[in-house]
C-alpha cells in the first residue's frame, strides 16, 4: 500500500512539473497547481503513515453519528482524493 501511495505521489510530481506548449499552458499548470495543492497532503501523509496525526478531524456540532463519522473520515479523505485525481492518473 504504501508503494501505491509513492508512486502516486510521484505521478502528481511528475504532473506538476511537466510542461505543456499549447495555448493552454498557463490554464493547465494553474490546475496542476490546485491538484498539487489538494492531493499532495493526503497521499504524502498517507504513505508516511501519519494521516491521523496531520489531519485533524473536524465536525460539526449537529452531526447525527459523531464516532462513525470519525472512524471513516481518513478513509473518506484518500476515497475523495483518488476519484478526485482519477481523471489525470486515467490520461
Amino acid at each position: 500500500m504504501k508503494k501505491l501511495l509513492t508512486i502516486f505521489c510521484l505521478l502528481l510530481t511528475l504532473a506538476a512539473t511537466a510542461q505543456n506548449e499549447t495555448t493552454h499552458s498557463s490554464d493547465r499548470k494553474k490546475w496542476l497547481y490546485y491538484l498539487d495543492k489538494i492531493a499532495r497532503p493526503v497521499l504524502s501523509n498517507l504513505a508516511e503513515d501519519r494521516l491521523k496525526a496531520e489531519m485533524p478531524m473536524v465536525l460539526s456540532d449537529r452531526i447525527d453519528n459523531r464516532e462513525s463519522r470519525t472512524k471513516a473520515g481518513y478513509l473518506e479523505a484518500f476515497g475523495r482524493t483518488l476519484s478526485g485525481i482519477a481523471p489525470w492518473l486515467q490520461l
